[in-house]
């Protein structure tokens, strides 16, 4: 299975949406009903795509031609790109997709001049992320939407000051 990853365009919002939004339903059981539709109304909306796609990297996964996964993350800062979802749809996943959009993350934020990745995980994805190169660097108890969270960061390149703004 041959994995194709683009770079998300405004075109792409519709269908991107609608994937999104049948993920979360299905992917994240950890949400409530009431948390999903916050997301999807509120927070990462068509708006945040659209914005993201401006001033930020959304990478697209397509698999035998189907959009397959996501991942939506901000440009450096102080040269660490911080993700905000990596999602790939179930019928997909442990098919090396995953692992595709977060390589070409990291190739993404080196062409930028950043030097660090980070997100947040749940428990149930810590060794997957451990397996990727990511270190485990703090928890934070009743986190973001009052769940428990791991924070996690990949050096990628050694920090330089004149790469920072």
């Amino acid at each position: 299975m041959e994995v194709i990853i683009k770079k998300a365009r405004e075109e792409d919002i519709p269908l991107l949406f609608s994937h999104y939004k049948g993920w979360l339903r299905n992917l994240f059981p950890e949400y409530s009903e009431n948390l999903k539709k916050g997301f999807i109304e509120k927070d990462f909306n068509e708006d945040f795509l659209s914005d993201k796609m401006r001033n930020g990297i959304v990478l697209l996964a397509y698999a035998d031609e189907k959009m397959t996964g996501v991942l939506i993350a901000g440009l450096p800062e102080g040269g660490i790109s911080y993700c905000n979802w990596v999602i790939v749809d179930s019928s997909f996943q442990k098919k090396g997709i995953g692992k595709t959009l977060l390589d070409h993350w990291e190739s993404e934020v080196k062409r930028l001049r950043g030097h660090g990745l980070r997100l947040d995980v749940d428990e149930r994805n810590k060794k997957y992320y451990e397996k990727m190169g990511f270190k485990m660097i703090g928890f934070h108890e009743k986190g973001y939407f009052g769940l428990n969270s791991y924070y996690f960061q990949k050096t990628i390149a050694e920090p330089k000051e004149e790469n920072f703004f």
